[in-house]
């Protein structure tokens, strides 16, 4: 949770032209559809620095009325070293 912090995009500042779908194929047979949200100058993230396993996020994903939510969540990497080990090449 420190390394990889969840962060929350407030819904208010997220704009239905933001989502687009996309496929996730497991297999042939195996295929779901999701909503990807694309950047926006506009978005406002939150997330909980240091949190510990006693702090949690709360949120609804779904429901059943079936109304579109606009929400955004994601994890970023808090190590500033993270990614340029990965692509350092030999």
């Amino acid at each position: 949770m420190v390394d990889w912090p969840l962060a929350l995009c407030d819904a208010a500042t997220v704009e239905s032209a933001d989502f687009h779908p996309h496929d996730f194929v497991f297999s042939p047979i195996h295929a779901r559809e999701n909503m990807m949200v694309y950047y926006n100058p506009n978005h406002k993230w939150y997330y909980l620095s240091n949190q510990n396993p006693h702090e949690v996020f709360i949120f609804r994903q779904a429901d059943s009325e079936h109304r579109p939510r606009k929400r955004s969540y994601t994890t970023f990497s808090q190590n500033p070293l993270n990614g340029m080990i990965a692509n350092a090449n030999p």
